[in-house]
This record gives structure tokens, sequence and C-alpha cells, in this order.
């Protein structure tokens, strides 16, 4: 398992060399971009290579100072940096809404590097902001981003991401054109906790301004750690470059490096990511190579590594999928908590085409309003305590091209379900799905409950009409409900 687990986790070949090419020693760096050049074509590179060419812009006056494709990887450089400047002028409100209302903020991965100053010095690109707050501050800050305007980018309800904060690892938040900030509660996939290591990472981390706001950073050990769990299985090189960085500016404490990554079960991934820099001639010590190999290592620790592991087609193969089953039970619980699952915490109910009501079920009397077509409609259910079910057969126009929907269950304050289907673009005017909403949760007084359609993903100011109308919150009828 070793094996395999580190050689799948190095970037994608042309990503390599584009690595090397920004990385490298400069004879390495000009033979890698000489090698890139003669395999790939400028008008074909994907966002992951884009990704680096602006970085590698500034470079390329050594390296290839000659080269045609300068001036192109240039202006794409600037365009993207413009891009950025325009990102980070948009996200910052949300900081400053935060630590307006006592929510202290840390800037992490990409974010903190630009913050620092690693960032503009290689032409960093930056998609959203990631920000970690304290794991009890999660539902103060979701209720302050969305009362500033913010929404969730998969569509979400403000009440909705209030409730999950306390168990979702992170929620991505958009508002404007480009303004986008990833809200963090945990640093770290896979709940991988540690209550001393959490106190060290804010007590470590240091204070500095950004973009007139005052943030923290973490320390360089912990970002490269952050940085090693977030990036070493994915299919960019971002993590690299961010890494590479703070190597370069010198000042890593290395022991504490290592340190973090044994305690938080990141040796696979520091073992990948630590030897890819070395290779690249990055100034990695060996005995922090040495310390590394040697650390003893649980067996679900390799599978769930393995099975992380993205390709470039992006989806785990048939022995990752097997890995990641496996990888569970195995799992050492010192490290990984097995807190609840937001899909635990909140069920969610699917489409079922088949659905059937016995006789011992009692149809819901509908009123009028049902039928006509709304984005939200209220039912109220009668109050025995031997009612747990509801079944509800809702109706929604025919959509022209397939898309899904979101609709969430409420009750009072609270979200008690989800439902999930999908729209078809068939012949015919209307398509009909039918669900189950358990009601075990709900006392006998309190069974009135709010059917809300959300938008299938945040739509900008500037998007096309096609998009918007795309992602608008279905209207639907209910024809039919019934209690069990």
């Amino acid at each position: 398992m070793r094996g395999p687990a580190l050689k799948g986790a190095r970037p994608a070949p042309e990503i390599d060399l584009l690595l090397q090419a920004c990385l490298a020693p400069p004879d390495a760096a000009r033979a890698a971009w000489h090698r890139w050049l003669a395999s790939r074509e400028l008008n074909d590179a994907s966002w992951p290579e884009m990704r680096i060419l602006a970085p590698l812009s500034g470079r390329l006056r050594t390296l290839d100072p000659n080269s045609t494709y300068r001036p192109r990887i240039e202006g794409l450089a600037k365009s993207h940096w413009t891009q950025t400047q325009i990102m980070l002028s948009e996200t910052l409100p949300a900081i400053k809404a935060l630590r307006k209302a006592g929510i202290e903020c840390m800037l992490i991965k990409g974010a903190a590097g630009y913050a620092e100053g690693f960032g503009p010095t290689v032409r960093r690109l930056m998609g959203d902001v990631d920000i970690l707050v304290r794991q009890a501050d999660g539902p103060r800050a979701a209720s302050v981003l969305t009362a500033a305007g913010w929404e969730a980018t998969n569509g979400d309800s403000a009440l909705l991401l209030r409730q999950l904060a306390p168990v979702r690892a992170s929620s991505n938040y958009r508002r404007g054109v480009y303004g986008e900030v990833d809200l963090h509660t945990q640093a770290f996939h896979f709940c991988r906790r540690d209550e001393e290591l959490e106190s060290a990472l804010w007590r470590d981390a240091r204070l500095i301004s950004f973009g007139g706001t005052d943030v923290c950073v973490p320390s360089s050990a912990d970002s490269i750690a952050i940085s090693l769990s977030h990036g070493v299985v994915g299919r960019d090189g971002d993590w690299a470059i961010d890494i590479g960085q703070r190597i370069n500016a010198g000042g890593v404490d290395w022991d504490r490096a290592t340190e973090l990554v044994e305690r938080r079960a990141l040796v696979p991934l520091a073992l990948a990511g630590l030897n890819y820099l070395h290779k690249l001639g990055l100034g990695v010590p060996q005995e922090v190579m040495r310390r590394l190999a040697e650390t003893p290592v649980a067996p679900g620790v390799w599978l769930k590594h393995y099975a992380s592991i993205r390709s470039n087609r992006g989806k785990r193969g048939l022995l990752q999928r097997i890995a990641n089953v496996l990888s569970s039970p195995l799992l050492p619980r010192a490290i990984y908590h097995r807190s609840a699952k937001s899909d635990n915490l909140i069920g969610v109910a699917r489409d079922n085409r088949g659905v059937w009501y016995p006789r011992r079920w009692r149809r819901i009397p509908l009123a009028q309003a049902h039928m006509a077509a709304s984005v939200g409609h209220c039912i109220e259910i009668e109050s025995e305590p031997d009612v747990t079910v509801c079944g509800v057969s809702l109706r929604f126009p025919t959509s022209r091209q397939s898309r899904r929907v979101f609709i969430e269950v409420v009750s009072g304050e609270r979200v008690i379900h989800r439902l999930r289907g999908r729209l078809r673009s068939r012949a015919g005017k209307h398509q009909t799905m039918h669900f189950e909403i358990p009601l075990n949760d709900l006392p006998p007084g309190q069974r009135i409950i709010t059917l809300q359609a959300r938008p299938s993903g945040y739509v900008s100011s500037a998007a096309p009409h096609a998009e918007a109308v795309a992602k608008a919150a279905p209207a639907f009828q209910i024809t039919d409900a019934w209690a069990a």
C-alpha cells in the first residue's frame, strides 16, 4: 500500500513539468520548461496549468527570455492578477463583518500566504479566501455572513447553514460577482482533532493586518501541515507553490512541522508531498524525510490516504472505492473523531418513483393553495403521537434541461429534513416526485411543516439570464399528502 499511495499522490505530468520550471534550480527548471513546450500547446493548457503559468511568468525572463509565449503568458498573468484583486476587494467585507462581530478569524492556505506577502511575490492566483473560525463560533459566523448578504454557493438557506455549522468542516459563500469565502470550522479534513493542537494553532498564530483588518495567520509549521493536508492528493500544484515559497523564505521550524504531521496522522501526505518537493531541489532536510519514513502509520491511515488520491479524471478507481470502505473502521479513534455528518444530523429523502402508500396511511386534506405553483407550501399534519411519517407527491413543470431539485422541510426555526430529486428534460408538461418525510423528532403538538424549494446554486448579477432561470428555486404543487 505504501508504494502505490506515495506514487499516486504525484501531480499530473504536465503540472509536474511546470512546477519544476517554477521551483527547481535554473538548469533543471529550463529543461522542464522546454519539455512542457514540446508536449503541450498554450491554447490547450488546462486551468490547473494556467494557475501555475501565472507565477512562472516572472521566471521566464531568465529561463526563456526569447520565448514567443512570454507576452501572452505575461498578459494572462496580469489578467488573472487583476481578477484576484477584484475578488479580494469584494471578499474583504466578509472578514470585516466577522471581526466587527467579535469573531476571531484566521486565514489559511493560499490566503495566509497572500496576506504574508508570498502571494504577490509569485503572482499567486486565488479563487476564494479560506477563513478559519473557532468551532464554537461557527453558527454565529454563519449568521453574520448571511446577514451581510452572503449566500451559500450550493443554495442552502441561512437557517440550514447555521444549523449545520457545528458539524460541517467548511461552507462556501458568495456575494456580488467575484466575492467568495470558504468558511472553515476545522483546519483539517476527516476531523483530525486534538484539543491541545487546536489551542496551539491559535496560540502560535501571528496577528497581521490584511486589507486594513486584523487577522491571524498560522505559524509556518502549521501552514505547511495545512497545505499538505489539503493539496497533495489533489490535481493542481498550488500547494507546492505555497510550501515552496515558505521553504525558500527560511525560518521553518521543521521539528514542530514534523510533530504536527505525526500527531495529526498526516504522515502519508507529508511523505508524498515533501519527498516531491525535495526532488524538485527545495530545502527539505533529509532528517525530516528519514524521521517520517520511520514513523509507524496505522493501516487505516494508509488506506484513507490511498482512497483520497484524485487522478486526472477526478474520480476514484475501483480499488480506491474499496479502500475507502475498508479504511473507516481501521482509522485510529484517538485522532479521527467521528462527529455526526450533516446527512445524519438532517436526513435526506430522494425521489421514490415507485412509492405506494398502503391503506393504513391517512390522506392529509389539502387546501386550494397547495394546487397553485409556489416555491413554498405549508402542511398541517394530524397531531396523533403514532403519526411518524409524511408522504408527499410534488408536481413540477417540466424543465427544458436536466437540473437538480432541493427542498428544505422546516418546522418552526429548524430544518428537519431535505428532499432531493432531478427534473429531466422530457415530453409532457409536468413531472411528479414522491418523498417520505420522517416526523420522529417532532412532538405531537407541532406538526406544521413548510416545504421550501431552494435554488440549486448561487447566481451572480453578472450571470446570463438563462443561468439564473436554470438555477432558480422551482415552483411546485402538492398533489397528494399522506400520513402514517
